[in-house]
């Protein structure tokens, strides 16, 4: 059954995103970063890079790994989360 498969494909990308949001909501909760200078502040040493290994290791890395772009992902829910990006919401 060829539309169980995509089905199957679009539920896993929709929950690897998920645990993308979740992690990268649950790191700016916990560190208490609610704008881009505080993001920026908290990257300063490792930069974006340091963001992106911690969401890497609290997602599966096949769930990291079964994106294209993982880090556009994640850019994208940090830039809509904080006050400072022109699509913070």
């Amino acid at each position: 059954m060829p539309g169980a498969t995509i089905i199957t494909k679009k539920m896993a990308c929709l929950q690897t995103e998920s645990c993308i949001q979740d992690a990268l909501m649950f790191i700016l909760r916990v560190e208490n970063i609610s704008t881009k200078a505080e993001l920026n502040l908290w990257c300063e040493k490792g930069g974006r890079e340091k963001l992106y290994g911690y969401i890497k290791r609290m997602c599966s890395a096949s769930s990291w790994n079964r994106l294209v772009d993982p880090k556009s992902y994640v850019r994208f829910y940090y830039q809509k989360a904080l006050r400072g990006y022109k699509i913070y919401k």
